[in-house]
């Protein structure tokens, strides 16, 4: 299922508890077991995956060898567990909502726009986390590649950081490292600085230094 057929699950749902006079712990009991149901972390990585096979040749055009399967485990690894965490912020969100909804005696219309805004909110979390890990397919590829050519030391690259930058970002921009100095490197997250540099929605990369 996918936010967008959640949203609409989910709004029918409260609009029909509304009408029926469904007990509030009811409610919640159900949003908790349609959100569980519905399955969307596994829907989003299904998703990512299209998007890595269609985007990264090296995902799909050939049996993998262990760097490759190493690189795709710890993506979608760090993918999933966040897309995990939404389905709980969603659920979380529209209880939450529900409970402001009835004590305002808010009509079914009213309540169905706090739920897709409860889910909605979710939306960009989840554009957050594919930007992420596309980004770190990238920078496999081009860690894998260097392996093969024997290159050893990387240069971070990309648009110059600004004032609002991630300080990973403001630190090591421009600088040179081994592999074994990315791999001790920490970025304050849970996201490798191999993989990810400075974090989410980092925009920078590792320049292979060729001699």
């Amino acid at each position: 299922m996918t936010l967008a057929q959640l949203e609409r699950a989910l709004q029918k749902l409260v609009t029909d508890a509304l009408e029926n006079g469904m007990p509030l712990r009811e409610l919640e009991r159900r949003v908790a077991a349609l959100i569980a149901e519905s399955s969307i972390a596994q829907g989003m990585e299904d998703e990512l995956m299209r998007r890595a096979r269609a985007e990264f040749t090296w995902v799909t055009d050939h049996t993998m060898d262990s760097g490759e399967r190493r690189i795709l485990s710890e993506i979608m690894t760090a993918a999933g567990t966040e897309f995990a965490r939404i389905g709980d912020v969603i659920n979380d969100r529209v209880v939450r909502l529900i409970n402001r909804g009835l004590r305002g005696d808010m009509s079914s219309a009213d309540m169905e726009q706090l739920v897709a805004r409860a889910v909605r909110g979710s939306r960009g979390n989840a554009a957050t986390i594919v930007s992420t890990a596309l980004g770190a397919f990238d920078r496999g590829k081009t860690l894998l590649d260097a392996d093969r050519a024997g290159v050893t030391r990387f240069t971070v690259a990309g648009t110059p950081p600004g004032a609002m930058s991630h300080w990973w970002c403001i630190a090591h921009y421009g600088k040179s490292y081994t592999r074994d100095q990315i791999r001790r490197m920490s970025n304050g997250t849970t996201l490798s600085v191999e993989l990810h540099c400075g974090g989410w929605r980092c925009i920078h990369y590792w320049q292979p230094e060729v001699d």
